[in-house]
This record gives C-alpha cells, structure tokens and sequence, in this order.
C-alpha cells in the first residue's frame, strides 16, 4: 500500500464521523400532548392539543382545540 492509499484510508473515518455528527445536529426535536385552551375573546377555558417541532433553530408550537360557548349569549 502507498503513502497516497494509507492517508485515503484514514481520511475516510474522519468524513464518516463528520457526517454522522451533522446528521444528529440536524435530526428535528419534537414534543406533544394535551395543553389547557384559553379563549380571550370570551373568557373561557377548554381542552386541547399542542405539537412542537424544533429543526435548523426554527422553534414551531401549534395549540389546537376547542373551548364551550360562552353562557348567557
């Protein structure tokens, strides 16, 4: 083997590691579960849903769910 083939050898898990490295820097986080909704315009409370998503530095939470109608209306 050639000096010329053993660094090409070497060279090879120092990519491997790089890549692996980027691939879990760039693997997205996420998170969900039940969340308590609050109406502001009618003053009252409900159940719902929450999904948050974390890739690249983007932070994405979405709050989905559904309050009573409000008494008296």
């Amino acid at each position: 083997m050639t000096h010329q083939q053993q660094g090409a050898t070497m060279a090879a898990p120092t990519i491997r590691c790089l890549v692996h490295a980027a691939m879990q820097a760039i693997e997205p986080w996420y998170d969900f579960g039940p969340a308590g909704i609050d109406s502001v315009q009618h003053e009252v409370s409900g159940e719902g849903r929450y999904f948050s998503l974390d890739w690249f530095g983007l932070h994405l939470t979405v709050f989905y769910g559904r309050t009573p109608k409000r008494e008296g209306c």
